[in-house]
């Protein structure tokens, strides 16, 4: 670990506050009226702004009237005239209940969501570490916060991830803290409005092997389902799965897509096996490495995450956006947390600042905003797969230095 040198208690408030008031300056003058020109930026011609919230706020809209979200018309579905609207039925209800307000109001209210959401991820993700380091958690979430482009095309286009990550990571806390139940909950929700949330399952099922918090996601999912079935007929959740699912996991070549199935030529079929050996290949390897949920270390240190379990956790973020059919650069926003999380574990942990200067570049590179051209088009992709293999590394040298730690009693 750093030393730090020795500051006055007033030394250090001054620092700080100095700090606090920089970055104020530069996201009140600055970042907010460029998230605002981005909320309010119409993207395509006869579209209100926020066009990925335009589709949820239509398929509302059909969905109120009767007609089948996923598509512009009744038509056959092997015709494959899909809609924008590519999530799983369960959210319709909400997506009902906003359509029924004035666009205008609807889309500010997403945004108040969703921003509310992640200022409740940001707090409580301090309570997984020492008091002594939230500071710098903090200001490295602040710094990723006012750098991160798929941020702003977050808000640009009012998508949701920004509070499935913050549903997730809500989760994990509650996990920490030993209550089971909530965290699996709130998991289950996520994965029932946006499906990928639920490969989170590699963390808690497999590396902890807990199978307590399996069935209760297992069981909140179905209960979720089977609510929502009080408003959405069934055939919708058949319509998805075997028509709008494979069509999003498919993947393409677009270059805005900082999935790893992006390399494959357009149209290439093999974009679902590709997926399915990422993640079975984290699921192999995540039960090699596994810390079961019981075992008496972890039931000892539910006050913050290990290294390892922090290594883990992040690494299986990385596998589910690089591997991933379809992941706009805008879904790297599920990285600003985690990332600031991960830094400040890094910077209590090592030797050597220099230690920092190869994932805080790949952070950034996630952090990025990509361009159309020869690998700029991949930026953050290129970030997700260089961080990946630190991560691994990382997880190696944590394995050597326990091998050496029970050799050498």
């Amino acid at each position: 670990m750093p030393t730090e040198p020795n500051r006055s208690p007033s030394t250090i408030l001054l620092t700080r506050l100095l700090i606090i008031l920089v970055i104020f300056g530069i996201g009140w003058n600055y970042w907010l009226p460029t998230a605002e020109d981005y909320f309010n930026l119409q993207t395509r011609e006869g579209y209100p702004p926020n066009i990925d919230f335009f589709a949820y706020y239509n398929a509302g809209n059909r969905f109120e009237e009767g007609a089948n979200p996923y598509y512009w018309a009744e038509t056959n579905p092997a015709e494959g005239n899909f809609s924008d609207f590519i999530y799983p039925p369960a959210i319709l209800p909400l997506l009902k209940t906003l359509s029924s307000l004035p666009y205008n109001n609807a889309r500010s209210l997403w945004a108040g969501l969703y921003g509310t959401l992640l200022l409740l991820a940001l707090i409580t993700m301090q309570q997984l570490l020492p008091e002594k380091n939230r500071w710098l958690y903090i200001l490295f979430s602040s710094f990723l916060f006012l750098t991160s482009f798929p941020l702003l095309l977050h808000i640009r286009n009012g998508q949701m991830d920004a509070a499935m990550i913050s549903m997730i990571l809500l989760s994990l806390v509650l996990y920490q803290r030993q209550k089971v139940l909530p965290a699996a909950i709130l998991l289950a929700a996520a994965a029932v409005v946006k499906v990928s949330p639920g490969f989170l399952l590699i963390y808690y099922l497999i590396y902890h092997r807990d199978l307590r918090f399996t069935a209760y996601f297992l069981v909140s999912a179905a209960l979720f389902v089977s609510i929502s079935l009080l408003w959405v007929p069934f055939s919708l959740y058949i319509d998805f799965a075997q028509n709008i699912l494979p069509e999003v996991s498919r993947g393409t070549s677009y270059w805005l897509n900082q999935s790893i199935v992006k390399l494959l030529p357009e149209g290439h079929g093999l974009a679902s096996l590709i997926s399915l050996l990422g993640l079975s290949s984290l699921s192999i390897y995540a039960w090699f490495r596994s810390q079961p949920a019981s075992s008496d270390t972890r039931k000892n240190n539910t006050s913050s995450l290990s290294m390892e379990e922090t290594l883990f956790f992040y690494l299986n973020l990385l596998v589910i956006l690089a591997f991933a059919g379809k992941i706009w650069s805008m879904a790297y926003v599920w990285m600003i947390l985690p990332s600031a999380f991960l830094l400040t574990k890094l910077v209590h942990s090592s030797n050597s600042l220099r230690h920092l200067i190869f994932p805080s570049v790949c952070i950034l590179l996630m952090n990025s905003k990509v361009y159309g051209y020869p690998l700029l088009n991949s930026l953050n992709l290129l970030g997700n797969l260089l961080m990946t293999g630190f991560v691994i590394w990382e997880l190696h040298n944590l394995s050597s230095k326990l091998s050496i730690e029970q050799s050498n009693p």
